[in-house]
């Protein structure tokens, strides 16, 4: 029931960011970037499939699974699933069928949207595999104790990178990144570009603010209890501030629902010391 219980938060935090990934898929495909005109266009990603793989026939198999209608059925599959795996109990084999058709449909997804992807569809999917050996009849407590550090170690791993790549980055050194970023088209936002401009000191601080904080992030689960509530509070606050700022919410939902397996192998990790 203890791994059960965190792993279930997990779960619940995975679905509610996947309803609002999914729905935002629709919503492209309603707006037809998905249709053989759009800008994720099955036509221009099968070129590079053939391409990459010297045969066409790979591109001939997916054909009806990937076009613009085959698409929207894989969509709606997804959010099946989603509502299966909350309401079906978990070890059944109603959820191991829907998690492991869930994991499915989320690799064709990113398969399908190869160029728009992120981080968050990266740690997504880490979280559908874990969701499936953790929570499926293929589970066991072992098992889900190798979940949870894979889903944490990945975590880590993700947030360290990412400052050791801000801290390479001369931009980002100089302050200059995140007033740059706030004049985007995608990510902009021109209230906050306005506060921040020719704010050198408070740009300066903001960067390296964040660079710190990416890199020493894995101290969360080696230091001292209030250290590491602080650190996950400081990633909590910095993904909900993406959120209302940038819009960035499939971040949120994704890195958030990692922190139930950074709570357990932090206190994992304390009770052995």
């Amino acid at each position: 029931m203890y791994y059960y219980e965190y792993l279930y938060v997990i779960l619940l935090l995975f679905v509610i960011g996947q309803v609002f990934t999914t729905s935002e898929l629709l919503f492209l495909h309603l707006k037809g970037e998905y249709s053989s005109n759009g800008f994720f266009s099955w036509k221009i990603i099968r070129l590079d499939i053939n391409t990459l793989t010297g045969d066409s026939r790979i591109g001939n198999i997916l054909d009806n699974l990937l076009d613009a209608r085959g698409f929207v059925k894989l969509v709606f599959m997804k959010l099946a699933c989603l509502i299966i795996l909350v309401a079906a109990a978990p070890y059944s084999y109603l959820f191991t069928f829907a998690s492991a058709t869930l994991v499915l449909c989320m690799l064709l997804i990113q398969f399908r949207s190869m160029y728009g992807g992120d981080g968050s569809d990266q740690m997504s999917l880490i979280l559908a595999v874990s969701i499936f050996f953790g929570l499926s009849m293929v589970s066991s407590p072992v098992i889900q104790k190798y979940c949870f550090y894979f889903i944490g170690l990945q975590s880590c791993l993700a947030y360290s990178t990412s400052g050791i790549a801000k801290i390479l980055s001369k931009k980002w050194r100089s302050g200059d990144a995140v007033y740059e970023i706030f004049n985007t088209g995608s990510y902009g936002n021109k209230t906050i570009s306005n506060l921040l401009k020719n704010k050198k000191y408070i740009n300066l601080f903001l960067c390296w603010a964040v660079i710190i904080m990416e890199i020493i992030f894995p101290l969360c689960l080696i230091g001292p209890i209030y250290v590491s509530f602080a650190i996950l509070l400081w990633g909590f606050t910095f993904h909900l501030l993406n959120v209302i700022v940038m819009g960035l919410n499939s971040f949120f939902w994704a890195f958030t629902a990692t922190y139930p397996a950074l709570i357990f192998i932090m206190l994992d990790i304390k009770n052995l010391i």
